[in-house]
């Protein structure tokens, strides 16, 4: 209304999941993938979404997502950005005919034959503000600036603005070629849309996103989920979900552990997960660094105590211990409310030795 450019720019922690377990499944299985290009067709990769084993994968982990993934039952890349777009408040209530069209219940059928050029795809349902758009050029005549007026309606939910141009769309259906029934049928199409329709290009980008995300998972499942685990580190709820979920697919969860080889999240025996100390709350990175930095340099940690003399504790203080042995991180020196108790006198004589 100012006159002014507004544009949106996402920034996506699912990305982040991606590239990492990207990186893990090179790490642990000397895989290289090229996420750009995996084969779109692949069966696995559809069969978890049908399953709905969406946990982590993106835009599809919802309720309504899920209830719509159930009806759609998606088998190609298409129905995924179908999908992605019919569960928006607009084009929902067309699902059950998307699907039962897809999959043969019902035929396919189109209120006027021109339909057909721009609707194929969608086995004439309206899915996209494209859909609108195309509809209202081809059947109506508008030309493209006249047409970004009625998407304007269904991509900003502002219904009094298709509605101020009914009579006018309406016989301007019926003066190319449409029927009055027609025409006004073609109309009460568009009305819900109104209450927000994704558009086409939107719902193809994320469409391959959540098609990476799907793959990943599908092929590489203890991979994704480590990477899952540290994009998503500081949600408590979302990794009690993802906890819940290894639980139920038998991958385990080990803590932390002072000697491991990361400080990320790492894959062990192939199938279980060990806890990174970078997913320590509190813990600060610089603390990791400084135990990692010493590890590597003189050698795994001994004991209880060896780690107490070599770590520099000017820079590692004892709530940060604290914090260690809490999450397990030595429970192979010892049982971790004995290591608790012997803490703060431990602490003391090392912090005196080193000063």
């Amino acid at each position: 209304d100012m006159g002014l450019i507004k544009m949106d720019f996402l920034g996506l922690t699912n990305l982040d999941t991606i590239a990492e377990a990207v990186k893990i499944v090179k790490r642990e299985r000397d895989v290289d993938i090229d996420i750009d290009d995996l084969p779109l067709d692949d069966k696995d990769t559809f069969e978890l979404i049908r399953n709905l084993d969406t946990e982590g994968v993106f835009q599809f982990e919802t309720g309504p997502m899920k209830s719509t993934l159930k009806v759609l039952q998606p088998v190609d890349i298409f129905d995924v950005s179908a999908a992605l777009a019919l569960v928006r408040p607009g084009p929902n209530q067309n699902q059950q005919e998307y699907a039962d069209r897809k999959h043969g219940k019902k035929k396919v059928e189109y209120l006027d034959p021109r339909m057909e050029n721009f609707l194929q795809r969608s086995n004439g349902v309206l899915v996209y503000q494209e859909d609108i758009i195309k509809a209202v050029i081809e059947l109506a005549g508008m030309d493209w600036g006249e047409a970004d007026t009625v998407r304007k309606a269904t991509g900003k939910k502002k219904p009094e603005v298709l509605f101020g141009i009914k009579d006018e769309l309406i016989n301007r259906f019926i003066k190319h070629g449409m029927k009055k029934k027609c025409a006004e049928a073609m109309f009460e199409l568009f009305i819900p849309f109104t209450n927000y329709a994704f558009n086409q290009a939107h719902a193809a980008a994320y469409s391959l996103v959540v098609f990476q995300s799907a793959y990943l998972k599908a092929h590489y499942p203890v991979e994704f989920i480590a990477a899952l685990l540290k994009s998503e580190i500081d949600d408590f709820e979302k990794v009690g979900r993802i906890i819940s979920e290894c639980n139920k697919k038998g991958v385990k969860i080990l803590p932390p552990n002072i000697n491991m080889r990361f400080a990320d999240f790492s894959i062990e025996d192939k199938t279980n997960i060990r806890f990174g100390l970078m997913g320590v709350k509190n813990l600060g990175k610089a603390v990791i660094k400084e135990i990692i930095k010493e590890r590597t340099k003189t050698g795994k940690y001994k004991n209880f105590d060896d780690f107490l003399n070599r770590v520099p504790l000017d820079k590692v203080n004892q709530k940060a211990v604290l914090y260690l042995v809490q999450v397990g991180s030595f429970d192979q020196f010892g049982e971790r409310n004995s290591l608790i108790a012997e803490l703060p006198s431990l602490y003391e004589r090392y912090k005196k030795k080193q000063d």
